[in-house]
């Protein structure tokens, strides 16, 4: 109220100064010009309005109603524990009603606005925005009504910290050792993000290095798409140590793939094939000399059902700092057979065929061990004991009493083929 009195003091004192003024042009222009503007009744009569202006101006008490609009700050409340938000709305322009000497004593600290996020999870949200105002005014609206807010979990990983170089070494030079101090930094942000990035890495410029190089340089978030002003990474620069090394080529290495898993059932692998099948390395020299074959990703066969024909980048599984000469990738084929097995049957009889009628033969031993060889499938499916072939000698148009002879195999099932017949010959001899 003291501020309103002495407002209104001083404009009323720089009012009445401005019509003292005026009166003074005033007479001085009157008496210059003499008439009716000279005479006391037009005096009189200006001099009744002034009064009637001073009057009404002294009489307004600040009760006058009015509008005014402040912008004050939102705030969020209830915000679940674990979580954290970012907020797109941070200000609330209130325009309020009332009466003018109450208004001008509202102050931003008086109004509030707020947002309530009492049980929500992870996710965007619209939310409707409270005004809470003195009761001595009335808020007409606000802007803007609603808020946009997204709620996310804030968790913290520990990355280890690679390195990729940007330009050229001098010729005959390769890195022999990097040593990034400390190897790790601490991640912060919404768990989404978190989770996602696989890698934080330091470019390490060709351009300023020379043996035993010590540079303190910035991380980097390697992949592009989550790059975030709410990922924090701490530290943000690291001590890097680059050693570099005379290179040296290695001779043709043989390239080699592993599978992972097991086809669909039934099935198995026949054979891998990689083209090329040797390439040349370069690079450090005891990681040449040790590096016997270059071992590419295993491939994940799961399930598979047909032959498969792939294109995988020719770098070996780990990154042992070698550079591959030749082409970028390498042709992969893997060919599927069914599933093999074998039984063998033990004490198989062996039959004589081709004798004459009038003659008998006795064979030794009378009896053999027969390995076969099928499908999976149908070596399952023949029953317990079932021989799917017969074992016999043939002495057909032999003169001798006793001769050896080799065990011959009839009417085998197609599906099957034979391993081993052990003994593979037997004696066989014509009874008298």
């Amino acid at each position: 109220m003291r501020k309103i009195t002495a407002y209104l003091k001083t404009r009323f004192e720089a009012l009445l100064q401005t019509i003292q003024e005026k009166q003074r042009k005033f007479k001085k222009w009157a008496k210059a010009s003499g008439g009716f503007l000279n005479t006391k009744l037009f005096i009189a009569g200006v001099s009744i309005l002034i009064s009637l202006i001073l009057w009404l101006f002294v009489a307004w008490d600040g009760n006058t109603e009015g509008s005014r609009s402040l912008e004050i700050p939102l705030q969020y409340t209830n915000l679940s524990r674990g979580y954290t938000i970012y907020e797109g709305t941070k200000t609330v322009e209130v325009r309020m009603l009332g009466r003018m000497n109450m208004l001008s004593r509202v102050t931003p600290s008086e109004l509030k606005a707020e947002v309530d996020l009492q049980g929500l999870q992870s996710g965007n949200y619209k939310l409707p925005i409270r005004i809470e105002s003195p009761q001595y005014v009335r808020v007409r609206n606000w802007q803007p009504s609603t808020a946009e807010v997204e709620l996310y979990r804030q968790v913290e990983r520990t990355l280890p910290i690679s390195w990729t170089l940007d330009g050229t070494l001098p010729d005959g030079k390769i890195v022999s050792v990097v040593e990034i101090s400390p190897s790790e930094i601490t991640l912060t942000g919404p768990e989404v993000d978190v989770l996602a990035l696989q890698h934080v890495q330091v470019v390490i410029p060709a351009s300023k290095l020379d043996d035993e190089s010590v540079l303190k340089l910035p991380v980097h978030i390697s992949d592009k798409a989550l790059e975030s002003e709410r990922l924090l990474l701490s530290p943000t620069t690291v001590n890097v140590k680059v050693s570099l090394e005379n290179e040296i080529v290695g001779e043709q290495i043989p390239v080699q793939i592993s599978v992972v898993g097991v086809p669909s059932e039934g099935l198995e692998v026949d054979r891998i094939t990689v083209i090329p099948e040797r390439v040349t390395i370069r690079g450090r020299g005891e990681t040449v000399r040790n590096m016997t074959s270059l071992v590419l990703s295993p491939i994940d066969i799961t399930g598979l059902d047909q032959n498969l024909q792939l294109m995988l980048p020719l770098q070996p599984e780990e990154d042992l700092g070698v550079e591959i000469l030749g082409p970028e990738r390498a042709r992969v084929e893997i060919s599927l057979r069914k599933k093999m097995a074998t039984r063998t049957y033990n004490s198989v009889p062996v039959l004589v065929a081709g004798a004459l009628p009038d003659s008998e033969w006795r064979v030794s031993p009378e009896s053999v061990n027969l390995t076969i060889e099928g499908t999976q499938m149908a070596i399952d499916a023949l029953q317990a004991g079932q021989v799917p072939c017969e074992l016999y000698v043939d002495v057909t148009n032999i003169v001798s009493s006793q001769l050896t002879l080799p065990v011959l195999v009839r009417n085998l099932k197609r599906e099957f083929e034979v391993v081993q017949i052990d003994p593979p010959q037997v004696t066989v001899t014509k009874a008298e």
